[in-house]
C-alpha cells in the first residue's frame, strides 16, 4: 500500500493513490488504516507530507567513507536531530533565510516511518515497528557544522525537511539491502547518487540503536542518511529527490521574503 495525507475542505485525511486522484483511508498509522469508500479528484485536495512527525532523526555517516564496511560497522549508528517544524509537503517551498546566503546542501535520503511505540528493541523488534518508507530531503546549511559543529542549527531551519509524497508499506529491509538507487536532481540535471546496498548498518540495526536512547512513536521519522559529497542548490532552483521503488519528491528553493 502507498499511504499519504491530503487536505480537503479544511480536513486532513490519510489516503492512497486512486487513478488520477486519491481514495480516503479510515483510521491512523497508530491504529491501522482501512480503505474507505470516498474518493477525491485532482483539484479537490492538496497533497501534504505523509506524516507530521513528533521527532526526526537523521543518520550520520550512513555510508562508509575512507574505510571498508567491516571497519565502519564497529561504530554504532549515530544520529542528529531535526525539529518537526522543518517538514514541508511535496511542491512546497524550501525557504532560505538571508542570514545564510542563497545556497543549501541537498541530501536525498530514504526514510523510515515508525508505526508503533518502540523502546529498547532488538533489530527484529525494531523492524516490526516500521510502518513504511518514504523520501526525505535532509536540507542542510553545512557551514554551521563546519564552523561550529552545530548540527541542530544546520538542519533545523524552517522548511529544511521536504518529505513524501507517499509512504510505501510493502517495502522491506530485504529490498533496502538488495539496493535502491537514491538520486538528487537540480533543474533536471543529476547532481548526486547513492545506493542503499552501501549502507553501513541495516535498517533494523539503525532503528534498534535509536530505541536504546529515544522512545519512538507512530509517525516519527528516521532518515537513513545520504551518500558522501552531496550537492548544492541555490535560490531559484528546483530540486527533485528520488528513491527507487519509493517515489519522487520535488521542491523549489526560494529566498525568504524580507
Amino acid at each position: 500500500m502507498r499511504v499519504g495525507r491530503v487536505e480537503a475542505g479544511g480536513e486532513i485525511e490519510y489516503c492512497e493513490p486512486d487513478g488520477d486522484g486519491v481514495r480516503v483511508l479510515d483510521g491512523s498509522i497508530a491504529h491501522g488504516l482501512r480503505r474507505g469508500t470516498r474518493t477525491l479528484a485532482v483539484g479537490e485536495y492538496r497533497q501534504l507530507s505523509p506524516v507530521q512527525p513528533g521527532k526526526i532523526l537523521v543518520v550520520l555517516g550512513a555510508f562508509p567513507r575512507g574505510q571498508n564496511r567491516a571497519e565502519a560497522r564497529q561504530t554504532p549508528p549515530k544520529f542528529a536531530a531535526k525539529l518537526s517544524s522543518v517538514v514541508v509537503s511535496p511542491g512546497d517551498e524550501v525557504v532560505v533565510p538571508p542570514e545564510i546566503g542563497d545556497a543549501v546542501t541537498v541530501e536525498p535520503e530514504l526514510a523510515v516511518v515508525i508505526g508503533k511505540r518502540a523502546r529498547r528493541c532488538s533489530p527484529d523488534e525494531a523492524l516490526a515497528a516500521v510502518f513504511g518508507y518514504t523520501c526525505f530531503n535532509d536540507v542542510t546549511h553545512l557551514p554551521f557544522i563546519r564552523e561550529d559543529s552545530d548540527f541542530l542549527r544546520a538542519k533545523s531551519i524552517d522548511t529544511f525537511g521536504p518529505c513524501g509524497p507517499w509512504i510505501d508499506t510493502d517495502l522491506t529491509e530485504s529490498h533496502v539491502r538488495a539496493g535502491l538507487a537514491i538520486t538528487a536532481w537540480v533543474n533536471g540535471a543529476l547532481v548526486h547518487t547513492g545506493n542503499t546496498r552501501e549502507f553501513t548498518h541495516r535498517v533494523g540495526e539503525v532503528v534498534s540503536e535509536a530505541t536504546r536512547l529515544y522512545t519512538l512513536y507512530p509517525g516519527d521519522v528516521i532518515s537513513l542518511g545520504t551518500a558522501p559529497d552531496p550537492a548544492v542548490a541555490r535560490v531559484g532552483d528546483m530540486v527533485r529527490v528520488e528513491v527507487e521503488k519509493v517515489g519522487s519528491l520535488s521542491n523549489p528553493i526560494v529566498a525568504e521574503a524580507r
